[in-house]
């Protein structure tokens, strides 16, 4: 699975959600070998999920999911500019995913 078009698909990806109290965070780790290279991490308000709660937050923030991925796109922009190089990919095939520690191979 490719995350970043700045590493290389030989490290480990680490993705954890954790749920503190009435606050949930999200926490992506990219490691080559022992060398952590990135960590990126979110924290908000923890809300029901639900029909109504989705509804509400589309209706207040109608253009939240452009946003970020402008902003993305903006801060790669940045790394490339500060000279980053750009990983070039070739085609994948079979991809593995851990979950609750169990290994299961998506295409």
């Amino acid at each position: 699975m490719t995350v970043s078009p700045f590493f290389d698909v030989s490290g480990f990806y680490k993705f954890r959600t954790s749920f503190l109290g009435e606050k949930v965070s999200n926490t992506i780790e990219y490691t080559e070998g022992q060398d952590l290279k990135m960590r990126a991490l979110f924290v908000g308000k923890r809300r029901p999920f639900n029909s109504r709660q989705i509804h509400k937050m589309l209706v207040r923030h109608p253009f939240q999911a452009y946003k970020i991925i402008a902003s993305i796109h903006f801060e790669a922009l940045l790394l490339w500019l500060k000279g980053l190089p750009v990983v070039k990919r070739q085609s994948m095939g079979s991809v593995g995913i851990v979950i609750n520690e169990q290994l299961e191979i998506i295409k």
